[in-house]
């Protein structure tokens, strides 16, 4: 019986092979005292084990190996309400000067803002934090219905670049607004 230990070269990862009648290929190798087929043997099983550890490695870490977008470097501006009822708000922005990809624009009704994540992206008529995704494409001019009359609501532009787990959003300084819809009249 031969027992072989085959490993990477930083041995933390070891295995070990015994040769048995259950493997044929290695006692002809073995037999035949085939120096050089047993070295190249040995070396496609280093190989294997390597790639099957890389492949574990990048499977447990793959969004760490692609790049985010390029963060945008300026806010979208000057918020303005077009219109306003009990029940809806329309407002314009004014685009980010380095003309991001798009914009996520979140409505919430507490003071209190979560920014968003990197590489997550984020479907309108969603919430998370509290906070409802009313639009994320590269529009400037959005309407959001659905509100109730006297309430006050607080909207948050973010703009970004990239898609999926590329995502990169401006998280500091998005352009913030408050703004109370109508009462109905009595």
């Amino acid at each position: 019986m031969l027992i072989i230990l085959v490993g990477r070269a930083d041995a933390l990862l070891k295995r070990r092979f015994v040769i048995t009648d259950k493997a044929p290929f290695m006692k002809k190798i073995v037999r035949n005292n085939s120096l050089e087929k047993l070295k190249h043997f040995l070396l496609c099983i280093s190989i294997l084990t390597f790639l099957a550890h890389t492949q574990s490695v990048h499977a447990e870490t793959s969004s760490s190996l692609v790049p985010l977008g390029v963060e945008p470097a300026y806010s979208a501006t000057s918020f303005v309400v077009d219109g306003a009822s009990s029940g809806f708000i329309d407002f314009s922005f004014a685009a980010a000067s380095d003309y991001p990809d798009a914009y996520l624009v979140l409505r919430r009704t507490s003071a209190t803002p979560t920014a968003p994540l990197d590489g997550v992206t984020y479907s309108t008529g969603t919430q998370f934090s509290g906070q409802l995704v009313i639009s994320t494409s590269s529009a400037t001019s959005i309407s959001t219905d659905g509100l109730k009359p006297g309430e006050t609501y607080y909207f948050d532009i973010y703009p970004y670049n990239g898609s999926g787990i590329t995502t990169n959003y401006k998280q500091s300084s998005p352009l913030t607004a408050t703004v109370t819809t109508v009462l109905p009249p009595k």
